[in-house]
């Protein structure tokens, strides 16, 4: 089941949904609102929650935890006491700890007594992004690494290539391939940092700093694109509905030019982040927490 807190025009709402029914069709769509219905929900079926989430609290956008755990243990249409499955929060922050815990400990904690002991609520730490992550088997969205100045790389509506590409040379590569092995020919070396990786390349001459800020330079202005892509096709392009109509439609016309043009973006968009090394391992990307 997926419960959504967002519009059908939000396209960052729109591609998780999307991309999870593309890896499950038979994921029942609804509105996570007053009267919305969870007593269906079978034993060990996942939860998955798409909302934004809100920095200062890493609650789901405006609602609190209390208003959450109301819809998901109200009288007659809350979660049955005989579930055991997993709930996914794919909203931004669900994971991180605020005042000492995080949206994911404390809708546990609120369930406990309410659902089968063993039962699991996970949450992403950090930024979440809908992607083929959430079609594969796992079935979690793609997480920001976390690291010191990492939402510059969410927030690209003004991008700072400089302190962009200074955050990024003190990462470490991800994996042994991407941007440092088709511009310099050699894999990455994992254990050491871009910037080190990096000096071992540059001929005589150029610096890390330089080549960084050409990489992120081009990386920023890809990555913009694809966001205005995917905001206008779901803005202005895609019939108006609620989330679940707009994603049947998607289903339904996977050969109409805008349609490809969203999966496409999609998938570009996940591809560049892995090139630069911008994901987080499964093991890092969510916390999880047992009823």
């Amino acid at each position: 089941m997926i419960s959504v807190n967002g519009s059908s025009s939000d396209y960052a709402i729109l591609k998780q949904v999307h991309q999870i029914k593309l890896g499950r069709l038979d994921q029942e769509v609804n509105e996570l609102k007053t009267g919305v219905d969870f007593s269906e929900l079978r034993e060990l079926e996942a939860l998955y929650v798409a909302s934004h989430g809100n920095p200062s609290t890493g609650d789901l956008g405006s609602i609190d935890t209390k208003k959450l755990l109301e819809l998901l243990t109200a009288p007659g249409l809350g979660i049955p006491a005989t579930y055991k499955g997993t709930i996914v929060l794919l909203s931004c922050y669900s994971g991180q700890q605020y005042s000492g815990t995080s949206l994911a400990e404390r809708v546990a904690a609120g369930l406990r007594g309410k659902v089968t002991a063993g039962a699991k609520v996970v949450g992403a730490n950090g930024f979440s992004f809908g992607t083929r992550k959430l079609r594969d088997g796992a079935r979690r969205s793609s997480v920001l690494l976390n690291a010191t100045g990492i939402r510059d790389f969410y927030f690209l509506d003004s991008p700072k290539n400089a302190t962009l590409s200074a955050t990024w040379l003190a990462l470490k590569p991800t994996h042994a391939d991407g941007v440092l092995k088709t511009k310099f020919v050699r894999a990455a070396e994992v254990n050491k940092t871009i910037k080190e990786n990096l000096t071992q390349r540059l001929p005589g001459g150029q610096t890390p700093q330089d080549a960084a800020l050409n990489i992120i330079t081009s990386f920023t202005a890809t990555a913009k694109k694809i966001q205005d892509t995917l905001d206008n096709l779901a803005a202005k392009k895609f019939p108006r509905g609620t989330v679940a109509e707009v994603v049947k439609h998607l289903l339904d016309h996977p050969k109409d030019a805008d349609v490809t043009a969203w999966t496409q973006s999609i998938e570009e968009q996940y591809e560049l982040f892995q090139a630069h090394y911008l994901w987080a391992s499964d093991v890092d990307a969510f916390t999880t927490v047992q009823v």
